[in-house]
Formats: structure tokens, C-alpha cells, sequence
């Protein structure tokens, strides 16, 4: 009866290195086949992510372009609607000056009245 250590020794004698499973002709194509598909996904992967870096930096150009030119935009009419403010104010006092004329003349011609 053969001993322990000898049946682990007649057992490996049997079994392949993994060089040698490596290197048979067809493991090698399994894992130059898997290895090929790995790296066609990683690729095409990685290209998919740069397209989506591509589109997500031209968006956010887009983005800041638009939000700066909306803020050009309303900076102008701050601008306008400030004028038109102050325009407005003028007007009021002016109307408002005439009102106090015009009421005091009809006091006056009130008066003069016999």
C-alpha cells in the first residue's frame, strides 16, 4: 500500500504546470480569444466613455455659453428698465407739479368768483 507522500507525488507527477496549461495549443486559443474579446470591451469601453466625456464637455460649453449670454441679456435690460425707471419718475413729478398748478388755479378762479 502505497503511503501518503507517495500518493501526493504520483498525483502531481500527473498534473500539469500552469505553464503548460498555459502554453497548450488549446487553452493558449481560448485565452488569446478571451483575452482579444477582454480587450475589444475594454476598448470599446473606454471609446464609449471618451464619446460621453466629448458630449458631457460640449453640453457644459453649451451650458455656460447660454447662462452668459442670459446674463448679458438681463444685465441690458437692468440697464433699460433703470432708464426707463428714472424717466417715469420724471414724468410723475412733472404731472404731479401740473396737478398742484392746475388745482390752485381753479382755487384761485373759485375765488374770484362773485
Amino acid at each position: 500500500m502505497p503511503t501518503t507522500l507517495q500518493t501526493i507525488n504520483d498525483a502531481s507527477d500527473c498534473l500539469l504546470s500552469a505553464e503548460q496549461i498555459y502554453h497548450s495549443p488549446s487553452k493558449r486559443k481560448r485565452l488569446q480569444s478571451q483575452t482579444d474579446t477582454d480587450e475589444s470591451d475594454a476598448a470599446a469601453s473606454h471609446a464609449e466613455y471618451l464619446e460621453r466625456r466629448r458630449k458631457n464637455n460640449a453640453a457644459s460649453k453649451r451650458s455656460r455659453e447660454t447662462r452668459k449670454l442670459q446674463m448679458v441679456n438681463m444685465e441690458e435690460e437692468v440697464v433699460q428698465l433703470e432708464q426707463k425707471n428714472a424717466r417715469l419718475r420724471q414724468r410723475v413729478a412733472e404731472l404731479e407739479k401740473l396737478t398742484k398748478f392746475m388745482k390752485s388755479a381753479v382755487v384761485d378762479a373759485i375765488r374770484q368768483t362773485p
